[in-house]
């Protein structure tokens, strides 16, 4: 079989990437090799997708050619998805810092980019065992042979292999000699020993996470495996192995201060911290919470 284009994934991005060439008048077929389209739209934003963000620009990209940021930018911005999830009346809302998130599901969305791309084959459970180049590519696959003038991969990255993540991009730059940066983990949670958090998981704090000059102030949320949340998922991008990061759980107070104040109290420590219940039964691992506060000293205050 011969057509125009083929995209390598049924993603946000290979399905906007075909509706484009479609609507230019290519024929254009996709190859998704999971049985499901768009799953990764679908468990984003807690299920309700944060397709943009009305602040979003080239600014807020990390890449080693930012000017392919604001070509990028320049050709479809932001502004021009969000008229388009308009036309369709899907309705949204603002959250912190710009995001917009669908009022309902997810899956408003991957209707959206399957209707824009309504024009295109989409085949599922398609895995692509080779791909070669003459005059076209060939693809070799379980479902036969395809030939195109254009190959597009949008296979995505590394970071989340329980929906099918691999290195099949990676491996084909590389096949066809294309520069390869090496990889990293960015956009992510990060792990700890499950002992540490486990009992934590769910708690959720408005915190100023920071990483040598650089500091997001937005949730982070224990999770069964570590930490996650918008402010995790910003700093990951910048952390390299062996690095510290600083979490300040109280950005907008001073907690030794608050109980210096107090000092004559009789309460218990543990009864002036208003943290999860959760939070100071662990905290209470590392420091003694049941002393009263005005017998605690002020050096044992500062390092709680």
């Amino acid at each position: 079989m011969m057509v125009d284009t083929i995209v390598i994934g049924a993603g946000a991005a290979g399905l906007f990437a075909a509706s484009q060439a479609s609507k230019l008048g290519k024929q254009v077929l996709v190859l998704e090799h999971s049985n499901k389209i768009g799953e990764k739209i679908r468990i984003s934003g807690g299920g309700r997708c944060n397709f943009t963000n009305v602040g979003a620009s080239p600014e807020n990209y990390l890449s080693q050619n930012p000017h392919f940021c604001k070509s990028a930018f320049s050709a479809y911005a932001a502004d021009d998805f969000i008229r388009l999830v308009e036309s369709y009346k899907i309705p949204y809302h603002e959250k912190k810092l710009g995001q917009l998130f669908c009022d309902e599901s997810s899956q408003a969305i991957i209707d959206l980019l399957l209707n824009e791309a309504k024009q295109v084959k989409i085949f599922k459970q398609c895995s692509v065992a080779a791909i070669t180049k003459g005059e076209r590519f060939l693809l070799k696959t379980n479902k036969g042979e395809f030939e195109t003038k254009q190959l597009i991969i949008a296979t995505g990255g590394l970071s989340i292999p329980q929906l099918g993540a691999s290195d099949f991009a990676y491996r084909m730059a590389k096949q066809f000699d294309l520069n390869v940066i090496e990889p990293k983990p960015g956009l992510v949670p990060f792990t700890c020993r499950q002992e540490q958090v486990a009992e934590l998981a769910g708690i959720s704090f408005d915190s100023l996470v920071t990483l040598r000059k650089t500091s997001f102030r937005e949730n982070i949320l224990f999770t069964h495996r570590g930490l996650s949340g918008p402010a995790i998922l910003q700093i990951s991008s910048y952390w390299n192995s062996g690095e510290t990061i600083t979490i300040n759980l109280l950005p907008d107070r001073d907690l030794y201060q608050e109980l210096i104040d107090q000092k004559s109290s009789t309460k218990l420590i543990k009864s002036h911290l208003d943290f999860p219940e959760k939070f100071i039964t662990k905290l209470g691992e590392e420091f003694d919470l049941s002393q009263k506060l005005c017998e605690t000293s002020n050096a044992k205050l500062k390092a709680i």
